[in-house]
């Protein structure tokens, strides 16, 4: 199969199957608009949806959080109808406060009756109907070859921007019919639909295991057979602590080839890799503790540690580690000062809890069972976001070419 290169200094794309062709995306979209002025006194507490940034990522289809969405005036979004958007717009992002710019240049649709008024960084335009499936440009801009395309034309540091003329000028590799593009956002799609399914039995799942927490570890509902007293514990009582020095990581040079996770106790966990083969903490499981956040995570397997600020921690006699872990979860503690925080008052917090250690560990393994679950989930998750990838690279660059029938 013969292939053509498009040469374009500052918007070349990837090479694609000699029947395919390219058009700039302005030949394809119109009713081009872009966000309205918002300022802090324009949010109401009802009236009209406003879609910010934060609306459009990965997946193809708007998601805001209940909680955090905003409102306009209906008299508001009066005086800025060019910002108003519906379901027959495409939502695309080309502003961000993040200097990688993350979202920048991803698209969604949206998937309900309602209007939507443009936050600033967010743009909307409907497509051509006769020359591309709006669809196809969602995907194609979760696609490798497109994110690459987008970080290359990024300006500004702390706040960066692609411009309404370069984004209009950038060149779409579209297949020769409407039909083939459709057979693609078909297969496309509906990987989406399974990722999307499987994240909200996930979090589904994670809500189901808060509210045991609530129970089970206040003594609010107890296991069949345990009615033994519950008693007052300070953390200190129950926890021996180890200072990190002799497990910390000498290298930063990580690699996903080394065996050794390098852990911190906050959201992103795992920093990498090491080859280091001394200073390994191997007397697992252990309770990793932020000193200064008072994050915590459970670790099951030999590790290291970057930061001199954590806290190793592990159970006394009697006393179930897992179960301390998850009443740890519960504690509504106050950072304020960026100081360290386990022996100075962390340790001295009360906590209630079983005399029977057998109740402990029924109670830590009840949970841990659920633990498991939600991570068997959550790997055949992040199968399906492989899979897409690869499916991705090969029917959007036309390595592997569909035939549709409508």
């Amino acid at each position: 199969m013969v292939a053509q290169v498009i040469q374009n200094e500052e918007l070349r794309m990837r090479v694609v199957p000699n029947d395919w062709y390219y058009l700039d995306l302005d030949e394809l979209i119109y009713d081009f608009r872009g966000g309205a002025p918002l300022e802090p006194s324009d949010f109401t507490d009802s009236g009209v949806k406003v879609l910010p940034k934060s609306g459009v990522t990965r997946g193809g289809v708007l998601r805001i959080n209940p909680d955090d969405q905003q409102y306009c005036s209906e008299e508001y979004a009066e005086d800025h109808q060019s910002s108003l958007v519906d379901k027959s717009y495409t939502v695309i992002v080309l502003r961000d406060l993040v200097p990688s710019g993350p979202n920048i240049g991803l698209m969604v649709k949206i998937d309900s009756d309602e209007n939507y008024l443009l936050a600033q960084g967010v743009y909307g335009f409907k497509v051509k109907s006769d020359k591309v499936v709006p669809e196809y440009l969602v995907q194609l801009s979760n696609s490798h070859e497109y994110r690459k395309l987008m970080k290359s034309i990024l300006v500004g540091s702390t706040q960066v921007h692609i411009t309404n003329t370069t984004i209009k000028n950038i060149k779409i590799p579209l297949p020769p019919t409407l039909n083939e593009q459709s057979a693609i956002v078909h297969v496309l799609s509906d990987t989406d639909n399974l990722i999307e399914s499987l994240d909200r039995l996930i979090e589904k799942k994670r809500n189901i295991k808060q509210g045991a927490m609530q129970e089970l570890l206040t003594g609010k509902k107890r296991l069949p057979g345990f009615n033994d007293e519950w008693e007052t514990k300070r953390f200190g009582d129950i926890l021996d602590y180890e200072q990190p020095v002799n497990y910390l990581v000498k290298s930063s040079e990580y690699s996903d080839n080394y065996e050794t996770p390098v852990l911190t106790a906050n959201k992103s966990f795992i920093l990498g890799y090491t080859n280091e083969k001394e200073g390994i903490y191997n007397n697992i499981p252990a309770i990793i503790f932020d000193d200064f956040t008072t994050d915590s995570k459970f670790v099951k397997s030999p590790f290291k540690v970057k930061s001199s600020a954590i806290k190793i921690l592990k159970a006394k006699d009697n006393f179930d580690l897992r179960f301390i872990f998850e009443k740890m979860q519960l504690v509504k503690f106050p950072v304020g000062y960026h100081k360290r925080y386990y022996i100075s008052e962390y340790q001295n917090q009360e906590i209630i809890m079983p005399e029977n250690p057998r109740e402990q560990f029924a109670v830590s393994q009840f949970l841990s069972e659920m633990d498991s679950e939600i991570e068997l989930l959550e790997q055949e998750m992040d199968k399906y976001k492989q899979l897409k990838i690869g499916m991705m690279q090969q029917l959007l660059t036309g390595s592997i070419r569909l035939k549709w029938k409508s």
